[in-house]
């Protein structure tokens, strides 16, 4: 596993109400342009059976408790970002 961090939150879709664990890479992870539109497609249009909107305003941190995970090499050496 890459290094990240973990916090429980709730999904981005409105009602955003729905409980989930994210995990958040630490160092950012590219992808492709094919990955994009794919992406995009499942998605679909607003107002449809795709998943729509799929951002929100930043939450406050309120309480929750963020983890960070880092890596353990082949030498159990600890790596974080």
């Amino acid at each position: 596993l890459a290094p990240s961090v973990h916090y429980d939150g709730s999904l981005t879709t409105p009602p955003c109400t729905t409980g989930v664990s994210w995990y958040v890479l630490i160092k950012a992870s590219y992808v492709g342009a094919n990955q994009v539109l794919r992406f995009q497609k499942l998605l679909g249009e607003r107002g449809t059976n795709g998943l729509g909107e799929n951002n929100r305003p930043i939450q406050p941190r309120n309480k929750r408790l963020i983890t960070v995970n880092p890596t353990v090499n082949t030498t159990g050496q600890v790596i974080v970002g």
